[in-house]
């Protein structure tokens, strides 16, 4: 795994040792065009009637929130000749964690931040966040919010030792 950060490196150390972890997909682009399910293509979810998504553009239209989008830097005569031109890019979520749930697979959507007093978002990050729960809400997995102080210290150290020595067998 990848971690953009050495507090979800963290916060993933306690989710990979759950008794029914099965896989964790960390910075998973929220699919900005509706009809694809989050999990689709998944080989554990093959097979099983997974809800589509609006997609987080549409889901940003009805909150009422603009989409991050590229800058068109091309030069005013490019833009002039061929109409301006943004791309939606889509937005990406820490850490989506699958765990087994009665002969199914269950996953729950962890946005993670390093101190706990990051977890009130100011307004823009927040807008951010509440189109990628909202995304994540229409396919039934819940978001949680958390962060690194929340966690044991000692605990989360022996963990990250025991993540580190990892070998596959």
């Amino acid at each position: 795994m990848h971690f953009m950060s050495a507090a979800q490196a963290r916060v993933a150390a306690h989710i990979i040792y759950q008794p029914n972890f099965i896989e964790g997909l960390e910075n998973r682009p929220c699919s900005p065009i509706s009809g694809v399910a989050i999990l689709d293509g998944h080989p554990l979810v093959h097979g099983q009637t997974l809800p589509f998504s609006s997609g987080s553009v549409e889901i940003s239209r009805m909150l009422g929130f603009k989409h991050p989008a590229t800058c068109d830097d091309r030069s005013e005569q490019e833009i002039e000749r061929d109409g301006p031109h943004r791309d939606f890019f889509p937005l990406t979520s820490d850490l989506l964690a699958l765990f087994a749930d009665s002969g199914t697979v269950r996953a729950v959507n962890l946005f993670i931040c390093k101190r706990e007093k990051d977890l009130a978002l100011r307004k823009r990050k927040n807008e951010l966040f509440l189109i990628e729960r909202t995304l994540y809400a229409e396919s039934r997995i819940p978001t949680v919010k958390i962060s690194e102080e929340c966690l044991d210290p000692i605990v989360t150290n022996n963990l990250m030792r025991l993540a580190k020595k990892a070998r596959k067998p």
